[in-house]
């Protein structure tokens, strides 16, 4: 088990070595969301509470999160915990997942969709934050269409090559990008990330930000 800060917070986070860990995408979704303070706010995927504490930094009315594996919500509980801070966990499938409707919904989805099995992981919990076998982009999006408030946002990070992908899920559950926020990789001079928040409608206008540099 490694203890690390959590960038951006007075937070720390155990890690699991053996458990899926926090990567950039998960600090730069962390800083990017708006949180307000009536906020009723759903971490999809949650991992080891680290976009939880993001959240719970600046003071909504409630955080919840779910992932598939006992393990994991047990690792988020630990870190929420041990940080002097309180959440809802869940353990089980979001496509399945019941329950009031949220202000905010935050996710770091799997981005591959590749049947190969080489290029799986030996470690199931690695596997399911990866690739889509439990969760594909048009599920996901399904999801937050059922649990998301009328006037609610859904914060999301993904990967420039399936944009075509996750506008078509968005437009399909009658929602638009609101903001998007490239993120480039300067050594590599291309864009690495997409930073979006979504909203209900599909004829609103869209805020491009200039992108953040890496």
């Amino acid at each position: 088990m490694r203890e690390d800060y959590l960038p951006g917070t007075p937070y720390t986070i155990l890690q699991n070595p053996q458990l899926y860990q926090m990567n950039s995408d998960s600090e730069l979704l962390g800083q990017f969301i708006r949180v307000r303070h009536d906020d009723h706010v759903l971490d999809i995927g949650c991992g080891s509470g680290v976009l939880m504490l993001y959240a719970l930094q600046q003071k909504p009315a409630s955080v919840c999160g779910i992932d598939l594996f006992p393990e994991i919500t047990e690792a988020a509980r630990i870190n929420i915990e041990r940080n002097g801070l309180e959440a809802e966990l869940y353990t089980g499938r979001v496509q399945d997942f019941v329950h009031e409707r949220f202000d905010l919904i935050i996710c770091n989805p799997p981005y591959f969709s590749n049947p190969n099995p080489q290029l799986h992981s030996e470690s199931k919990y690695i596997d399911a934050a990866r690739h889509d076998t439990h969760l594909t982009i048009e599920e996901l999006f399904a999801a937050v269409s059922r649990l998301l408030k009328q006037k609610g946002r859904f914060a999301v990070v993904y990967r420039p090559e399936g944009m075509n992908r996750i506008m078509h899920a968005a437009y399909s559950q009658g929602m638009c990008p609101a903001v998007i926020q490239p993120v480039r990789d300067i050594k590599k001079n291309k864009i690495r990330t997409v930073l979006m928040e979504y909203v209900f409608g599909t004829n609103r206008d869209t805020e491009f930000r200039i992108p953040l540099e890496i």
